[in-house]
């Protein structure tokens, strides 16, 4: 595969390989379930437990009081501690 210097990448091709990850997540004042699920609001209970699977994030909501039904807060804040 031929590569290219990125001075010589224009622009409309450029924005199909980048993008930007921004560093503060952002969590509802919501459940787990709804705050997974906001990505797909479609999505089934199944999808949004297979999801947290692979975020290896799972076995921790299960041994949280409500589990997916706990409440997260504003930006995660009743998770803190």
């Amino acid at each position: 595969m031929k590569t290219k210097g990125i001075i010589f990448i224009g622009t409309p091709s450029s924005l199909n390989v980048v993008c930007v990850t921004f560093q503060d997540s952002v969590l509802f004042h919501d459940t787990i379930m709804y705050n997974i699920q906001y990505g797909d609001v479609r999505a089934s209970e199944e999808r949004v437990y297979d999801v947290a699977k692979m975020a290896e994030i799972h076995d921790v909501i299960l041994n949280m009081p409500h589990q997916y039904n706990t409440q997260v807060g504003e930006r995660g804040l009743k998770l803190s501690g």
